[in-house]
């Protein structure tokens, strides 16, 4: 016996979706990098950058580009083998760009372990330091 089309698609959404639930495969995105301050037009800028786990990048104005698929295994990699507690335990000390009409940088990587979240007005951020070297400077043009 076939499904009807429309149960079929109800299954595969369903599968899909639970897929995403299990422990140890992040989701969509596997990276978000807010950058919040500065002055635009409307008040306080904002935009966000994200990679999604295929290698898609969504820019802030909404257009789509790749990452090459040749780097996303080291990309992922990196992500997973930070030690997170040391870049975390780094504190930022300067003054924070946002009060000097520049914009704060706000990571979010998806881990096994769950999201860590990065703000550049709180963690000193080394730019040269991995997996924040290939994602700035590379894909998003900030940083190093």
């Amino acid at each position: 016996m076939r499904l009807p089309r429309f149960l079929a698609a109800l299954v595969l959404a369903g599968s899909v979706a639970a897929c995403a639930l299990l422990p140890g495969i992040p989701s969509d995105p596997i990276v978000t990098l807010d950058l919040t301050g500065g002055r635009c037009p409307d008040g306080v800028c904002h935009s966000t950058w994200r990679v999604l786990a295929d290698g898609t990048i969504i820019r802030p104005d909404g257009s789509r580009g790749a990452l090459p698929q040749a780097d996303l295994p080291a990309i992922r990699a990196a992500i997973e083998t930070t030690d997170w507690r040391v870049v975390l335990a780094r504190p930022f000390t300067g003054v924070c760009p946002v009060d000097v009409d520049g914009a704060e940088e706000r990571w979010t990587f998806a881990t096994s372990r769950g999201p860590v979240v990065v703000a550049s007005c709180s963690v000193a951020i080394d730019e040269e330091s991995e997996p924040f070297r290939t994602l700035g400077a590379d894909f998003f043009g900030v940083g190093g």
